[in-house]
């Protein structure tokens, strides 16, 4: 079982080439988790395959034969080995090696070890040559698909650290890092683009607030609550209002209070934009609020107005249903929500 989780966690080295039976084999029979696997890995590491060698030292319970396979592996030139490894030895105090480990595996493509070797050279502000390497090895891990790096090359850039300002890269890097699920990232994003667009302002405060930002539960509150004073939004506003209070945010309370009443609030207009399918808002809120009641979710009171238990309850939904978890009213959430009534739309 930990040779195939092992497998499956880390999949063979990009750098392997072209593998042998036995290799294939290996890797194959320990993603399925087979008894077989470990006899199969043996053979291939024994012929100096480098990644059944590496999954048989994560697979190892034994500490001195686990390090004995790891730096077998090093020495077979697996990266994500020598990353494992130099974690390993930090613990034992061994840092020096454990330095030279964690820049082996930077050079030859590890992600990870080439952000932890970026964020170090860059803890000298003044060293304008490590700086300039840093952003070099950031854009590197970037363009390899790291969220991380492609959100910490994206500051970089917008500061000029380590070379000139470039605001448009700076600004492609953070959509892709958003886009990949940096939840840092969604939330500058949308601190951002909610100033010249709430409504995309929120879409990623939103994301970022779903992931437990409690900075984007706030931000979002704000955006909400500025930019749909009706009532709805009132009622969307202290919902995160209330979750960043929940969640420790020390500005919540103020801003809850600052929200004030959704009751004394506008009734929302009935020209808003309209759902997904074109139906009026607030009718179209309200049949969703009666389905779910009907269903044996609570969505609150059948007003049309998507409050804090409305949310809840479409998100109760979706996760019974393995919807993405929104609480939004999607195309898709209709159709489940008619298929569950078993009755036309």
């Amino acid at each position: 079982m930990l040779l195939a989780v092992a497998c499956l966690a880390q999949g063979p080295a990009a750098a392997q080439g072209e593998f042998s039976e036995a290799a294939l084999a290996c890797y194959q029979q320990a993603a399925r988790g087979e008894a077989s696997a470990l006899e199969t890995c043996g053979q291939a590491a024994s012929s100096g395959d480098a990644h059944a060698t590496f999954l048989l030292a994560l697979a190892e319970r034994d500490a001195e034969r686990r390090l004995a396979r790891l730096e077998r592996a090093v020495e077979l030139g697996h990266a994500r080995a020598a990353a494992v490894l130099a974690q390993v030895l930090r613990r034992q105090g061994e840092n020096q090696r454990a330095a030279e480990l964690e820049l082996m595996a930077a050079r030859r493509g590890f992600g990870p070890s080439q952000i932890r070797v970026a964020q170090s050279l860059r803890l000298d502000r003044e060293n304008t040559q490590n700086l300039a390497q840093a952003r070099n090895i950031l854009l590197g891990a970037a363009a390899s698909g790291y969220p991380q790096a492609q959100y910490l090359v994206a500051g970089m850039l917008k500061a000029g650290e380590g070379g000139d300002v470039d605001d448009a890269a700076a600004g492609a890097w953070m959509l892709e890092a958003a886009s990949s699920g940096h939840t840092q990232a969604q939330f500058e994003l949308g601190l951002v683009r909610g100033q010249s667009n709430p409504r995309e302002g929120q879409r990623w405060l939103t994301k970022a607030a779903r992931a437990g930002h409690v900075g984007a539960m706030y931000q979002l509150a704000r955006l909400i609550n500025a930019s749909q004073p009706d009532r709805n939004g009132k009622l969307r506003a202290r919902y995160w209002a209330n979750r960043a209070i929940l969640f420790g945010h020390p500005g919540g309370t103020t801003l809850l209070a600052a929200i004030g009443d959704p009751a004394a609030a506008p009734a929302p207009s009935a020209t808003q934009p309209s759902s997904p399918a074109g139906r009026d808002s607030r009718n179209l809120v309200a049949r969703v609020q009666q389905a779910l009641t009907d269903l044996g979710y609570d969505p609150g009171p059948v007003d049309g107005l998507t409050g804090g238990r409305t949310i809840s309850a479409i998100e109760a939904f979706q996760r019974s249903r393995n919807l993405p978890v929104s609480g939004e009213i999607s195309q898709e959430t209709l159709g489940q929500l008619v298929r569950a009534l078993g009755s036309p739309q």
